[in-house]
Order: C-alpha cells, then structure tokens, then sequence
C-alpha cells in the first residue's frame, strides 16, 4: 500500500510540475493633457536579431502608443518648434537550460529594444527604451510544458520599450518647457524691478 501511495504522489508531482510561467500585461495611460511638441516619423528600421514584427506592424504599434500618451502631435511637416525621428527596433533571444538527472529547466529571455534617434532645430537626442520577457519551463522526466516565446510575448516587449523611450523624450521635455518657463517669469520680473 505504501509503495503505490508513494508511486502516485512521484506521479503527480512530476505532472504538476512541469509547467511554463509567463505573465505580461502592457496597460498604458494617457501621459498629458494636452500636446507637447509635434513629431514627423522620418525612418523605421529593422535592425537585425530575431523579430518577426515587420516594420509596417511596428509603425502601427508605434502611432497608437503615441497617439495614446497624449503628448505627441503627429505632423508630416518639420516645424520650428517640433522633432524628426528616426526609429530603429531589432528583438534578441537568449535560451538557457539546465539539465539535472530527472528534470530539464529552460529559460528564454527575450528582450525589446526601441531607439529614438531625434532632432531639432535646438538640439539632438538619443532615447532608449528596453524590455525584457522571461519564459520558463520545466520538463520532468521528459513531461511538462517547454518555455516558448510567442508574437504575443515579441509584441508586449516592443510595446513596452517604446513606452519607456517615449516617456523618457516626454520627461526631458516638459523638463525643457519648465525651464523655459521659469527663465521666462524671472526675466519679466527682473525687467519690472529694473523700471
């Protein structure tokens, strides 16, 4: 009795242990009131690696993330006050695996990288967004789930390194336009205490 009560836990404890985990959820908000600055897209490039997501599908994942932080007008015109932007993209792939006696542990790491290469008539800035997804698995003797990487996974990253990019150029200019404002009202103030 004991030796079949002790086979059937063996057996489910490896059933139940060999799984995949995997959480992502990308959620993002509006980040402005109103407009910052204006941006005309120039270039989208592919750089090389491991992304299946054309740069058609990216650029369209690129407007609806900009169009939802409500900072950024996009423009086809370059104006005084607003950014160029070249944007390059690519997606790496790191797999690494540990074999013990009964059990095989797999871990891909995929990892998004956004770069914003932007200018203005005032300045040139370089933004880089990065996200990283970890996919993990556990076959036990020979059973269980094995750690994949989907389209869904590829997306979730490039979505989220955008995001960070973005933030990243949306911070650095209200930080301008605080400036600005700042030496602005310090001025006047000066001016009416020199009358």
């Amino acid at each position: 009795m004991n030796k079949v009560l002790f086979t059937s836990i063996v057996a489910g404890f490896l059933l139940f242990s060999g799984c995949a985990k995997k959480e992502v959820i990308f959620s993002q908000n509006k980040l402005c009131q109103t407009p910052l600055t204006k941006l005309k897209i120039q270039n989208i490039t592919k750089l090389q690696g491991f992304a299946t997501i054309s740069q058609d599908e990216f650029k369209s994942i690129l407007l609806e993330i900009i169009q939802n932080t409500n900072c950024i007008d996009l423009t086809n015109d370059i104006e005084d006050n607003g950014y160029t932007a070249n944007i390059s993209y690519e997606v790496q792939m790191k797999t690494n695996e540990q074999k013990n006696t009964f059990s095989t542990k797999t871990e891909n790491i995929l990892k998004g990288i956004v770069t914003l290469n932007l200018s203005s008539q005032k300045e040139l800035r370089k933004e880089v967004g990065e996200s990283t997804i970890v996919t993990e698995g556990k076959k036990v003797l020979g059973m269980g789930e094995t750690a994949n990487v989907s389209r869904e996974d590829e997306t979730n990253a490039l979505k989220n390194s955008i995001l960070v990019a973005l933030k990243n150029f949306i911070e650095a200019i209200k930080e301008q336009q605080e400036s600005a404002s700042t030496n602005q009202n310090a001025d006047t103030t000066s001016q009416s205490t020199a009358q």
